[in-house]
Parts: structure tokens; C-alpha cells; sequence
């Protein structure tokens, strides 16, 4: 009963992290002008309605996430460390301005860091989910642990990163941190997939 409940409030955990910033759309950003990843549903995040009460406000003028995904090849004898290894598909924001401009902004270097830790890990994370077994409860839990601290830590350094938006100097709102959280989860599950794919296709040696 007890790990049901720790589980539980794991769960909750992420969904706050994944689900929790979606008051608010997105400008239209025009998508030839950049490629990203196929949105694909987060595996295993519920979205109670509860977590979404009461965000605060999103900025009048809101940042899309958009980055560049490299398909996955295989980069070493070592099958897995080529998975494990992928490029970051490093996130920007675009914001969508009248007579159909828009202005793209990179997030600042200060955070490659964090963001480099929780994309490892999603990696890891979707790898053992979708090509390699998880182990026993313990190994399961100690995994979705894994997955929601980096998703947690990097959430606290978006929400306290200053950036030059086109409208003036403002933090990372929670709907933008949000969309960049999920953002390299669907791009994690990309790359994933695309390396199952090719073991369908080519035997491992």
C-alpha cells in the first residue's frame, strides 16, 4: 500500500511537470522555416484537472518550442552508447509577430547543462521502456524516479531563466516550460523509435 501511494504521488509528480503549464496557445509559427519532431503522446502521464487550476498568467505574447532533431544513426560498434549519445535537439522559442514575422530566440548557454542531463535521461528512460526490459518493480520505480527528478530539476531551472523576449525582458513562463519539457520527451521517443526501427530492419551483431 505504501509504494502504491509513493508511486501515486510520483505520477502526480510528473503530470504537474508534463500537464500542468497548458493555459494558453501557442502563436502560429510557420513550419517550414524550421523541423521538429512528430508530436507523439507522452507514455504513462495522466493529466488530472486539478494541477491545472490555477497556473499563473501566460505572457501576451507566448514563445513556441521549435528545434532541429537529427535522425538517429548508428555512431559507434556499441549499439546502445550511439542511442545514449544522441545530439541534443537543443530547444529555441519563436514568437509569431504581425505581418506574419516571426523572431526565434535561444535559450541561454547557462542552461546546456540541465538541458543536456534530463535529455540523457529521457533517453534512457524511453530506451528501456520501449528495447530493453525494466527489471522488477523496484527497477521500474527507480526509473519513473529518475524521469520525473530530471524532469522537476529542469523544470526549476526554465522557470528561473531570464530571456530577451521581442516584447521586453521576462522569466521562461510555465506554458513555455512545459512545451519544452515535452518537447525533448517527444524527441527522446523520436529517436527511440527510429533506433527500434533499425533493429527490426538489421540484426544487432
Amino acid at each position: 500500500m505504501r509504494a502504491r501511494s509513493v508511486r501515486l504521488g510520483l505520477l502526480l509528480v510528473v503530470a504537474c511537470v508534463f500537464a500542468g503549464f497548458g493555459c494558453g496557445k501557442a502563436p502560429p509559427v510557420d513550419p517550414s522555416a524550421n523541423q521538429t519532431p512528430p508530436r507523439l503522446p507522452v507514455a504513462n502521464l495522466p493529466v488530472p484537472a486539478l494541477l491545472n487550476a490555477f497556473p499563473p498568467a501566460e505572457p501576451q505574447l507566448r514563445g513556441a518550442v521549435i528545434g532541429d532533431l537529427k535522425p538517429f544513426s548508428v555512431t559507434s560498434p556499441d549499439f546502445e552508447k550511439s542511442l545514449l549519445t544522441h545530439p541534443l535537439p537543443r530547444p529555441r522559442l519563436a514568437f509569431a509577430l504581425p505581418k506574419n514575422q516571426t523572431v526565434q530566440i535561444e535559450l541561454p548557454r547557462a542552461l546546456d547543462r540541465a538541458l543536456l542531463n534530463c535529455w540523457r535521461i529521457y533517453l534512457a528512460h524511453y530506451y528501456k521502456v520501449e528495447m530493453k526490459p525494466r527489471g522488477d518493480l523496484q527497477a521500474r520505480f527507480n526509473d519513473d524516479m529518475a524521469f520525473a527528478g530530471a524532469s522537476s530539476r529542469l523544470d526549476t531551472h526554465l522557470k528561473a531563466t531570464i530571456i530577451n523576449a521581442p516584447n521586453g525582458l521576462r522569466k521562461i513562463s510555465w506554458g513555455e516550460c512545459g512545451d519544452i519539457l515535452r518537447f525533448l520527451a517527444q524527441s527522446a521517443q523520436s529517436v527511440v523509435q527510429q533506433a527500434r526501427d533499425q533493429t527490426h530492419r538489421t540484426p544487432l551483431s
